[in-house]
């Protein structure tokens, strides 16, 4: 998520086929320069782009990470629940298809994350004034991003 908010989200139509990128309403193919170019089976439904260009009558996107949704969620400006439709709206244009709830954690989340770093910034040359709960929500969360799915 670090090339955050350049983010293409890929929608899959065949099996055989590389998936279809788009960017906002805008569809977009992997440069062949880009690491992802002939990837037909995506790990990510989410692609961070470092530039965007056109050439011919495609826009191509190249510097390609793929982004998992829980990084998104996480690290992204704003987070809204739409709990009847089961989704999750990251900066109104990145939906995210998850569970109400889970949404809602990652609100909470948010919030203690942000909570977390304002008391660090307030603490920054006592290390001792970490306590054993800022460093088990950090260890936690490093967790849950590197096991996701």
């Amino acid at each position: 998520a670090g090339l955050y908010p350049n983010i293409a989200h890929a929608e899959k139509t065949s099996r055989t086929d590389p998936p279809s990128m788009w960017y906002r309403n805008e569809r977009v193919h992997f440069h062949r320069s880009s690491i992802n170019h002939k990837v037909v089976n995506l790990d990510s439904a989410y692609c961070a782009f470092y530039e965007k260009f056109a050439f011919g009558n495609r826009t191509y996107i190249a510097a390609t990470s793929l982004a998992k949704p829980f990084s998104l969620m996480l690290f992204g400006k704003s987070l809204t629940v739409r709990h009847l439709e089961r989704k999750v709206l990251v900066d109104d244009c990145i939906t995210v298809n998850v569970a109400a709830q889970t949404g809602v954690a990652f609100r909470e989340l948010r919030y203690e994350i942000e909570r977390l770093l304002h008391e660090m910034i307030l603490n920054a040359g006592n290390s001792r004034a970490r306590s054993s709960n800022q460093k088990r929500m950090v260890e936690g969360i490093v967790e849950l991003l590197a096991n996701e799915r």
